[in-house]
């Protein structure tokens, strides 16, 4: 080999090393940083799972795709789709429908959604090297039971909410009592009184006040 191509091997492994290197760790650090939000991530969703509601667990469930894509976590995705899915299609009131069987359908909906959260939580954990029992995800969170109804309050009012404002249902009114002022209300039951008074007996009774008497032969 002569000189000239000994040294120019020579300059290129000098050049080539830290430039590897260099793009090594880069390739390093990105992947980390790829780690760490799906962590994070899972981290939300897992400390927000008694609160299906707030804001956090939702803007984590919809970062899903963007942090769990590629070949490697399509079953997150998958079950991520199952979710979703339940999710979009929550229970509507019928109209003959009575209040406590959509209560009751409405409970039923809502144990399927935690059975599909901790399924989605399972699947994050594998992928991500954590160890957790589906009983554990489901009944180890922390949730008062105060919580709970007003979750499930506020999917009924806000889905009767809206079939009112589009539309599809209509609000049931009774009038228990119509506020007044004191006096009109006296002075329209002493006029009902005296409508009565003047019509007993199927007659009109009629008084003239200040007529002055006939005198005979007038007419």
């Amino acid at each position: 080999m002569s000189s000239e191509i000994s040294d120019g091997l020579l300059i290129v492994a000098t050049l080539a090393g830290p430039v590897l290197a260099v793009q090594a760790q880069k390739w390093v650090e990105r992947w980390r940083d790829d780690k760490a939000r799906r962590v994070q991530l899972f981290k939300t969703l897992m400390a927000t799972r008694g609160a299906a509601l707030s804001g956090a667990h939702v803007q984590a469930l919809n970062s899903i795709d963007l942090e769990f894509h590629g070949e490697r976590f399509r079953s997150v995705r998958s079950t991520w789709r199952s979710y979703l899915d339940h999710l979009n299609n929550g229970p509507e009131k019928a109209e003959d429908e009575g209040v406590d069987a959509f209560t009751a359908r409405q409970k039923a909906w809502e144990e399927h959604r935690q059975d599909l959260l901790v399924d989605l939580l399972s699947a994050m954990g594998t992928e991500l090297r954590y160890s957790f029992d589906k009983v554990d995800l489901k009944r180890g969170a922390y949730t008062p039971q105060g919580h709970s109804e007003l979750e499930l309050e506020q999917r009924i009012v806000r889905r009767l909410a809206i079939r009112v404002l589009g539309g599809e249902q209509g609000l049931k009114m009774e009038v228990t009592r119509i506020q007044g002022d004191p006096e009109s209300v006296e002075a329209h039951r002493a006029m009902l009184r005296s409508a009565t008074e003047a019509l007993q007996g199927g007659a009109l009774k009629v008084k003239l006040e200040g007529a002055v008497a006939a005198e005979p032969g007038e007419r």
